[in-house]
Formats: structure tokens, sequence, C-alpha cells
């Protein structure tokens, strides 16, 4: 049971007493005495004001659940929302510019914005918070104090002075989280390798200071108990994408067209396209489902759309890959219809041909096993696909231009936005037009 002591009519924990009187107040001229006594002033005189203003919070959450309850399954509308804010005195209009002054306060407190989050460290969500919040800050101590050897100029922003903290803050990831060769400051990309964090290639020289999720993804235990320690650190899962696939590592190679003998090669194929999203899918729908809410994306391909012609197959795209990417999109409609009812959104994106690692192994190797494009450069040959210069690979594609990771994930993120709250079971093709159904 906490101890507590009397001082100047308030129940103080003994550990927070001793703290401030032994250690807060030492070496100022603040007596332990004068500072409980002014701080019984400020409860006594602000206590029945808080507990008023405590009591108008708790109504105004109880109001606004309501609503959000009222319009669950509804368009989100921002006008009829904002009149309802102000109706209920949570939104009231902007009052004349003031100023607050302070008195006796160290200007690193009167001046300086500071870490604004004190959480519990159990909590990891609200730690990662924390960490960001801090981040922030980091910035703002270097821009804002004299910790770069000059205090900040007056004024708008000083570009000079921004450039100088973002050097100091890749110094300071350089000597705390030290990179085996290399340095942050020349950084370009950053990646996760088999679970261990890679910036340029390179790992950190302690792995043990990045801390990923391992595992088989297509290992049900594995899936499982990474959704389980997911749930447990962070409480929920709001959206879940879906990305994982591959096609068969070496070129199809299918002779006479025939479809291909090997059991093993389909089974492979199964179990990286479709099994894993299975699996992952069936994992966190059970949390969606409690909350009554969620968004779930899968990546499929335009393989799963549309077959493409004998020359792609023979050399570029197996059949097994685009079963599978079609099974997918049945997947992903079947989904919709079971999750509907708990106000889950299930859609897919069907991709088009984007630069990856892969094309550039696929365009690799067409010009240098394919007569017809012996001695190309791959990366034309590639740009070729969009100029309608291989038509007995692809079809016409109507913008005339390549697809970006970029144009991939905007399409994501589109479908997990409250913008796409009336859309489900539905697939987005993101292919500059290539294929149409």
């Amino acid at each position: 049971m906490t101890q507590r002591t009397t001082l100047a009519g308030l129940q103080i924990d003994t550990q927070l007493a001793d703290f401030i009187e032994n250690e807060a107040v030492a070496g100022t001229d603040v007596t332990a005495d004068a500072f409980w006594a002014a701080a019984a002033e400020v409860i006594n005189t602000h206590r029945d004001t808080n507990k008023a203003l405590l009591a108008k919070r708790d109504d105004l959450q109880v109001k606004i659940d309501a609503w959000h309850v009222a319009q669950k399954g509804h368009p989100h509308d921002a006008s009829a929302y904002r009149a309802f804010l102000e109706e209920i005195g949570y939104l009231v209009p902007e009052g004349p510019d003031f100023q607050i002054e302070t008195a006796n306060v160290d200007p690193e407190i009167a001046k300086i914005a500071g870490p604004q989050l004190v959480v519990p460290v159990k909590n990891a969500r609200f730690a990662v918070n924390a960490a960001n919040a801090r981040w922030g800050s980091l910035y703002d101590a270097f821009y804002g104090t004299d910790a770069l050897g000059a205090p900040a100029p007056s004024g708008g922003f000083d570009t000079a002075r921004g450039h100088e903290v973002v050097k100091a803050a890749k110094a300071f990831l350089d000597a705390t989280f030290p990179v085996s060769s290399g340095s942050f400051a020349q950084a370009k990309r950053f990646v996760i390798d088999g679970g261990s964090l890679k910036i340029d290639g390179h790992p950190l020289q302690d792995a043990g200071q990045f801390v990923g999720y391992r595992g088989d993804a297509t290992d049900p235990e594995t899936i499982l108990a990474l959704v389980d320690r997911i749930i447990d650190e962070f409480g929920r899962i709001d959206v879940l994408v879906n990305n994982i696939g591959a096609a068969p590592k070496e070129a199809p190679e299918i002779p006479n067209n025939a479809l291909g003998k090997t059991e093993g090669l389909w089974n492979a194929m199964y179990r990286q396209n479709l099994l894993p999203t299975v699996l992952m899918t069936e994992a966190v729908s059970k949390e969606m489902k409690r909350r009554q809410e969620g968004k779930i994306v899968n990546i499929s391909s335009i393989a799963g759309i549309n077959s493409f012609s004998p020359k792609t197959l023979t050399n570029l795209v197996h059949p097994s890959y685009g079963a599978m990417k079609a099974a997918l999109l049945s997947f992903t409609k079947n989904c919709a219809e079971l999750y509907g009812p708990f106000n889950i959104n299930v859609n897919a994106v069907c991709p088009g041909i984007v630069y990856t690692d892969a094309w550039k192994k696929n365009a690799v190797n067409l010009v240098t096993y394919i007569p017809e494009f012996q001695g190309s450069d791959p990366r034309k040959w590639f740009e070729g696909i969009f100029s309608d210069d291989y038509p007995d690979y692809f079809d016409r594609t109507p913008l005339k231009r390549e697809q970006s990771v970029e144009d991939m994930s905007n399409a994501v993120l589109f479908l997990v936005s409250q913008d796409s709250m009336n859309i489900t079971g539905q697939t987005l093709i993101v292919d500059g037009g290539m294929f149409k159904i």
C-alpha cells in the first residue's frame, strides 16, 4: 500500500515528498514548506474547476462516441461533423491573440519546446509514439538551442541551420546505431533483409539494436505467433496488406506449348503466392471482427486478370503464377462477402509491369537468350513494352509509361483510407490501361 504523509493539508506519497524535499528544491532558494504551501494553494484554488472540466470532457466524449456509432456505415460528412462539434461546444470560435508570460522559470523550460509524451514503457505502442516525439524533439533541440554552438537565429526558418540540424541528427545515428560499413550521412537505401536492417547493403554493427519480425510466411504457427505479438504490443491491427508472391526462380522453358509437368513447381507457387495470404487473413480478421472494423488489401497481378501471349508464357510467366493470382482475386471477393457484416473492407490491387529487381532479371534474360532481342539494352527493352515495340509480348499500353512503386502504394493508400469505406470485393488494376475488363 502506498504510504502518504500530510504536507500543507495535502496527502503526498512519501517517495514524491522525499524527491521534492531532498532533490528538487535542494540547493535553491525555495524551501520545502514554501513549495508545499504554494502547491496546496494551486490545488485548492483550481480543484473545483478541474472537476467541472473533467466532467465536461466525459460528457463530450459520450456525445462524440454516440455520433460515430450513429454514423457507422455512412460516408464521412466533414461539414456535418464540424457542425456537430460546434453544437456540443467541442469546437469554439477562435479568440483574440494572447501571450503567456512566465516569471522565475528557466528559458530552457519557458521558451524551448521539449518532449511531450510521458508513457509507460511496458506499452510498446506508447513507447513508439514517445520515441517519435523525442526524435522530433531532437530536431527541435538542435535547432532551437545552442546545442550546435550558437543560439537559433530570430525570424523565419533558417535553411542553413536546418541543414546543420539534419547533419547533427545523422551524426547522432552514426554514434548510437553504427553501421558495419558506411555512414547514415551517405545512406540512400534502407531495407530489411532476413529480419535484419541493412543500410546500403550493410548491417548495423550490433544487429540486436534493430527489432523486427522474423519467420517463414508459409508456416501457420509463425504467422499466428506474429499476429499475436503485434496485437499484444500495439493493441490492434487496423490494416492488413498482403503483399507476397514470387514467380519461378528459373525461366519457365515450356516446350511445345505445354503447361509443365513438375508438380513441385505448382505446389511451390501455391505456397508462395496464395497460402500465406490465406493464413494471414484468417489470423488478422479475428481481431478485426472483434472490433467490427478493418481494411484488407491483397496484392495480386495482371497475370491473374488476363492471359499473355504464347511468347510471354514460354519465356517469362509460368501459367502457375497467373493461376495463383487469379485464385487470390476469387479469395478477395469471397472474403468481402464473409467479412462485410463486420464492417471489414477487402479489396485487391493488380499491379502492372513495374521495374523491380525481378523485372530487371527478366529483361536481362530476354536480351541474353531470345534471338530477336539479343544485344539490346535491358532497360531499353523494358521501356519498349510501353511504346508498343513488342506486340507479341504485351498488349498496347494507352498511357505510354511504365508503372512505378508509388503508383501501387497510392492505390493501396486509397483502398485503406476513409475515401473507400463503401468499396469492397473489388479489383483495382494499375497497369496504364494494358489490360481491360
